[in-house]
């Protein structure tokens, strides 16, 4: 192993290599060779008790004041120099937790490490493992994290002399089992986050990604390399068998455009299409006359049919076009379609940058990507690259109006794959794969840190996924509020259809252990209650949050991120603590089970009616107290059961009560007396909970959910909100005088 050298950055310099004295006497060769690290056991084995510094080694160290005064003539100088700034932090502690064990003091300087490239980015050679879009994902053992002829040596640069050292401790003294692992995922994350990874780049076009070392590429600031992204979708057609695009089953009256005609024609099964995933904005649809589109396209539109010509694709889906919009009939079956439209396409072009279709693809034609985006440094016959682009890329994708819109949050889950245009470069994302234009391979796809995408895949293939689906989308903007249900419909659609025995009723999940005719009625009915049950999260919501034309007690009511341990309904119940009603077809009430068991779920969701009709507990409750301080961000609003004197020593208990309306709840929650309904005579559970209404004028039969009250006792301390362990039993009978008795709930 190469020993620790520190850099003195002095100012004299060799003027054959451009280096430095200091930086001439490192073995670059040596450094970024790979004999050291071959043979090792996969950095995923317990117990590993081979030292950790064979598998990240500490090549040189110096000071942020050596580096500002390094020679300014030295190239591999000039490089750390440009790459020192993106250096934000301190690594990590290996357990975020101040309060276990000791911590590594935050060191000045930096450090210059060397590691395998699999241990950041694992090149994709294989598919490991067969995934179907229609069943959920088989687990399998971790593949090897070295696979021969791929690896190469990759450096690194962080904050601290001796962080490695001080990591290394922490964990020894933690008692981990494997030490290397754990310490090599934490460098590698914060480097690749960091955008500080250092990679050496390809000194030609690579033929073969299975015997050429993973490299790095140049990105051409004013066009984009098709040949690239063409191979990149080979691969994953010879290779992968889950994201290849699904079966071409016609979709009734769908339309594509024909890039070579410029017509809109309709869409048969051999018809190969790209689809277009952008940001509408407030730009208005132009006029246009079918099957002719209009003259002047807007630019994301025009330089997505020249990327589509560009792939060998004659035919692409745009939304803005191929839906008729002024068409309801014609909008609505393609709504209803969107699964098979993103699944069956080739690619779907994500226009992740701008904020309109004005903005166009940067690198196709006239709008040029940002040149220094790519940091890249020369010594004599090497040259290198950081990964300063791929976190830019990416951190766009995250920040984008694109990323923002609910439309294109289900545009990019339903895609078999997706293509990412930014202002820096193109990748391409499948299920086993992801491409960058600054590789030369295909990497595996791992969640690292900072990256949400990938969870979109997965959340999709499990069932307690869909609140991970639903807590997302419900963050998203869309213009239209009435679009809060189209939007996510695919997306609900493909969940169903993936998970067996799962279902969903305006947008609440139902996740049923078994057929619907296989479960009791107590199954049935306590599976729906478990999904009324959702809350909205911590209070970063807008005045006017409520969304008219959806019901009350359904999440799509609520303009806000919203949430619920979905998953608890897996457990299933035997008894039925209620009943419930819903409206047939013909808007009489049937009863939750034979609604159910008559297959209505599946029913067009404009088929079901608004109301739920439940018999249960009801009680009176309210005004609400006000806590100034809360574990929640924002106000919490609680019901005191008991107020006991000060002088006792024990402070007051209460149960918390949360509003659909955050920040903007009115100030009548403070004066005014509600009711409530629950499944639960004795509010003792962890899930139980009560549906909070106010009535619908001066029906007392009916009213409009407003809030969630938690059946489970807390302590008030301070006007913080704390959780009594174990619950105490709450008698909703005694406390509240609860009676049983019918409310609807529109």
């Amino acid at each position: 192993m190469l020993a620790n050298f520190a850099f003195t950055m002095d100012a004299s310099e060799d003027k054959s290599t451009q280096l430095c004295s200091s930086c001439a006497k490192l073995d670059l060769d040596a450094i970024f060779g790979t004999a050291e690290f071959n043979g090792l056991i996969p950095l995923n084995s317990t117990p590993n008790i081979i030292p950790w510094t064979k598998y990240i080694r500490k090549v040189a160290t110096f000071t942020e004041e050596s580096l500002r005064a390094s020679s300014p003539y030295c190239r591999l100088c000039t490089f750390l120099r440009a790459l020192a700034p993106s250096v934000i932090g301190p690594v990590p502690p290996a357990i975020p937790l101040g309060h276990m064990g000791s911590q590594p003091n935050d060191e000045e300087g930096y450090a210059l490490i060397a590691f395998p490239s699999d241990a950041l980015l694992s090149v994709s050679t294989a598919n490991t493992r067969k995934v179907s879009r229609e069943a959920p994902r088989e687990e399998g053992p971790m593949p090897s994290l070295y696979p021969p002829k791929t690896s190469a040596t990759w450096l690194g640069l962080i904050r601290g002399q001796n962080a490695l050292e001080n990591r290394a401790r922490v964990l020894e003294e933690r008692g981990y089992e494997n030490i290397p692992g754990v310490l090599v995922r934490l460098i590698t994350i914060y480097v690749k986050n960091a955008g500080t990874w250092i990679a050496e780049l390809t000194p030609q076009i690579y033929r073969d990604h299975e015997i050429t070392p993973i490299r790095g590429r140049w990105v051409h600031s004013e066009k984009i390399n098709f040949k690239q992204i063409r191979q990149w979708l080979n691969f994953c057609d010879t290779r992968h068998g889950s994201c290849v695009p699904g079966s071409k089953k016609a979709v009734p009256r769908m339309k594509l455009i024909d890039c070579e005609r410029r017509r809109l024609v309709t869409a048969e099964p051999y018809m190969r299409y790209v689809a277009l995933s952008y940001v509408w904005g407030t730009t208005p649809l132009e006029d246009y006359v079918y099957p002719n589109l209009p003259g002047n396209l807007p630019a994301t539109v025009e330089d997505a049919i020249m990327v589509t010509r560009k792939l060998g694709v004659r035919f692409i889906w745009v939304d803005r076009y191929c839906i008729w919009q002024g068409d309801a009939v014609h909008k609505k079956s393609q709504v209803m379609q969107m699964p098979q439209i993103y699944n069956q396409a080739v690619a779907t072009i994500a226009a992740s940058c701008g904020v309109d279709p004005s903005y166009g693809l940067p690198g196709v034609s006239s709008r040029r990507r940002i040149s220094d985006s790519q940091l890249c440094g020369y010594v004599g016959r090497r040259a290198f690259m950081s990964g300063r682009i791929q976190t830019r890329h990416v951190e766009e994708i995250d920040m984008s109006a694109w990323d923002t819109r609910a439309w294109t949050f289900q545009e990019a889950i339903l895609s078999s794959r997706v293509l990412f245009f930014t202002n820096y470069e193109v990748s391409l994302l499948c299920s086993e794969a992801e491409c960058f234009e600054h590789l030369t391979h295909p990497t595996k796809v791992v969640d690292f840190v900072g990256e949400r995408r990938f969870r979109y895949l997965t959340a999709l293939n499990a069932p307690s996924g869909v609140a991970t689906l639903i807590s997302i989308y419900s963050q998203r903007k869309m213009t239209l509020s009435s679009d809060a249900l189209n939007a996510v419909l695919g997306v609900l659609t493909a969940w169903t259809k993936i998970n067996k025995h799962c279902f969903h009723y305006w947008g609440i999940p139902l996740l049923f252990p078994a057929g619907p005719e296989e479960c009791t009625e107590g199954v049935l009915v306590m599976t729906l209650w478990a999904g009324l049950g959702w809350i909205l999260q911590q209070s970063t919501f807008r005045a006017g949050s409520r969304r008219e034309g959806f019901p009350t007690w359904s999440w799509l009511a609520i303009s806000g991120r919203c949430s619920a341990r979905w998953e608890v309904s897996r457990t299933g119940h035997d008894k039925a603590n209620y009943r419930c009603a819903v409206p047939n077809e013909k808007g009489e009430p049937i009863s939750w089970s034979d609604f159910v068991r008559s297959g209505c779920l599946s029913w067009d969701p404009d088929l079901w009616g608004r109301h739920l009709q439940l018999e249960a507990w009801i009680f009176s409750l309210g005004p609400f107290q006000q806590a100034a301080k809360s574990e929640r961000k924002g106000p919490a609003f609680y019901l005191p059961l008991i107020k006991e004197a000060k002088d006792t020593g024990r402070h007051p208990t209460a149960l918390e009560f949360i509003p659909d309306f955050g920040l903007a709840s009115p100030e009548s929650f403070l004066t005014s007396q509600f009711s409530a309904v629950t499944a639960y005579l004795d509010g003792y559970a962890y899930d139980s909970f009560a549906i909070v209404y106010e009535r619908s004028g001066t029906d007392a039969s009916s009213g409009r959910r407003i809030g969630i009250l938690r059946l489970q006792v807390s302590n008030v301390e301070d006007d913080i909100m704390s959780p009594v362990f174990p619950s105490r039993k709450v008698d909703i009978k005694s406390v509240f005088d609860a009676r049983w008795g019918t409310v609807q709930l529109e």
